[in-house]
């Protein structure tokens, strides 16, 4: 993540970028754990979900899926 971005990232997000940070950083692979998931699919009513997904490295249809499994409201586009 470059330094603009990182500067640009909101309050609320700041928590949750360094919960996927470390869980990557310990080299771990495949799917990323619900806990995360709750914690970004949590931001989507305080977000636009390209800040989320874009501050979170994850595709947007990976935020959509875990959005519906949660029964959140669909994505504002």
């Amino acid at each position: 993540m470059s330094d603009v971005t990182q500067r640009a990232i909101p309050d609320l997000l700041t928590p949750v970028v360094e919960a996927f940070n470390q869980w990557r950083g310990h080299g771990r692979r495949g799917r990323i754990p619900n806990d995360l998931w709750d914690q970004a699919t949590a931001l989507v009513d305080h977000y636009p979900r390209t800040v989320i997904t874009e501050a979170l490295c994850v595709s947007v249809d990976a935020l959509e899926q875990q959005c519906i499994k949660r029964n959140l409201p669909a994505s504002k586009t």
